[in-house]
């Protein structure tokens, strides 16, 4: 329990919350928005967000982490170049 807080804290600058998971959620989403380059923290989010949503409902799961995740996608624009290759215009 000590060593998950800590890790809290020293990654994502929430020490010993006070606050809610929904707080939480909008945190490590706009952390990981503002970050997008550093794959640590993309799969750490990754990983939290799955945790969470496997402790949750699936209801609390769906409207408070795959709605705002599905908003997030919705300013992604996914671009084909001339090789058929995807690539990712955000407006961020």
């Amino acid at each position: 329990m000590y060593e998950s807080r800590n890790k809290l804290e020293k990654l994502c600058g929430f020490p010993n919350p006070h606050t809610t998971g929904d707080a939480l959620i909008t945190h490590l989403i706009e952390q990981t928005k503002n970050t997008v380059d550093d794959s640590f923290i993309k799969e750490s989010t990754a990983k939290s967000l799955l945790l969470l949503a496997k402790w949750q409902e699936w209801k609390w799961s769906h409207n408070h982490i795959i709605s705002r995740l599905l908003k997030v996608m919705e300013q992604v624009n996914f671009i084909v170049n001339d090789t058929g290759e995807i690539g990712i215009s955000s407006n961020f």
